[in-house]
């Protein structure tokens, strides 16, 4: 049986991280271990999770991070670095798995050894029930859109080509960190999770391993994704999820897309990238707003609509700066 190790970056993570711990260890699969790579939080999580460790059904280690990385990556990364096992699942300190993530999951990539990344359905749960809904009709139209090819033992796997496609079409259809299984080696092939992101690293790595893997679908669910007003992604700012954006685009496998893939993904691109520009410009950041169009630029090339609001960004801010000086 190969070894499992659940990994779990912890930021400020003390209202959550009982509950999130407890449902790993209700795995009716339990993990081999459990590793928590802390990103310098200012509260009491690493004692809390030192606690918990005590009387754990599986060894839980801690790793203290002696900077804040200002998002997920790095601290999943150090947490992998370290992990003793083969199969790798992340989990983000305020999602849990439901009981059978593992058991449903583990089998697939024992079966299918070039597959490089699985995932499940997603349960969302939390204190905005709108946002919950809308979010989970999102996933199921997602994953539905997905060409896939049924397997004997009720999985599906979804090609490389295709998990591309998705990623663009999509963004991140496997929705959560929370909902990934790969094998650790897949993630040192891939560069891990990078660390040029801080909102989007799941849709990155999941970006990065359709480039060079074909992916694993079970439809049990693989994560129940906690959707609360002040989850990290919720109070991300529209910069850094644009950002991200862009920045996983540019590095998208587009050599791998069919041609009417590629001039979709030159369309989502850029409109990406003006939309981005559009809501900075209005809100007076005309740096970020330029920083946008210059990565849509970079990945794309000039198209009328960028040429427009690059003017446009440019107005605005001669005339910040001239009422500045007036006043």
């Amino acid at each position: 049986m190969r070894p499992v190790s659940v990994v779990i970056p912890t930021y400020k993570a003390s209202p959550f991280i009982r509950e999130t711990l407890a449902s790993v260890f209700a795995q009716t699969r339990l993990p081999d271990e459990v590793v928590v790579a802390d990103d310098c939080s200012p509260d009491d999580t690493v004692a809390v999770v030192e606690e918990i460790a005590k009387t754990a059904p599986v060894p839980v280690r801690v790793i203290r991070l002696e900077k804040n990385s200002g998002g997920p990556a790095r601290p999943l990364n150090v947490g992998i670095e370290a992990a003793r096992g083969d199969l790798i699942a992340t989990l983000d300190h305020d999602d849990t798995f439901p009981p059978n993530k593992l058991a449903d999951q583990v089998p697939f990539l024992s079966n299918y050894s070039e597959v490089g990344l699985v995932f499940g359905g997603v349960q969302c749960v939390g204190s905005d029930p709108d946002w919950n809904s809308g979010v989970s009709e999102w996933i199921e139209t997602s994953i539905a859109s997905l060409p896939k090819s049924a397997v004997s033992d009720g999985g599906y796997l979804i090609s490389s080509i295709s998990g591309l496609e998705g990623v663009v079409r999509r963004k991140c259809f496997a929705a959560t960190c929370s909902n990934m299984l790969f094998p650790r080696r897949v993630w040192r092939e891939c560069g891990g999770f990078d660390t040029g992101t801080t909102v989007s690293s799941d849709m990155a790595f999941l970006a990065a391993v359709a480039g060079c893997r074909d992916l694993g679908y079970v439809s049990s669910p693989g994560a129940v994704w906690k959707l609360h007003r002040d989850s990290y992604y919720k109070t991300a700012s529209d910069y850094a999820r644009v950002h991200d954006q862009l920045r996983t685009y540019a590095r998208l496998r587009t050599d791998l897309l069919s041609a009417a893939a590629l001039a979709e993904y030159r369309q989502v691109v850029r409109q990406l990238a003006f939309d981005g520009a559009y809501r900075l410009r209005k809100g007076g950041d005309h740096r970020r707003a330029m920083d946008c169009l210059v990565r849509g630029v970079r990945v794309t090339g000039v198209w009328p609509r960028a040429a427009s609001e690059f003017i446009k960004v440019l107005a605005s801010g001669v005339a910040d700066m001239v009422g500045g000086l007036r006043s």
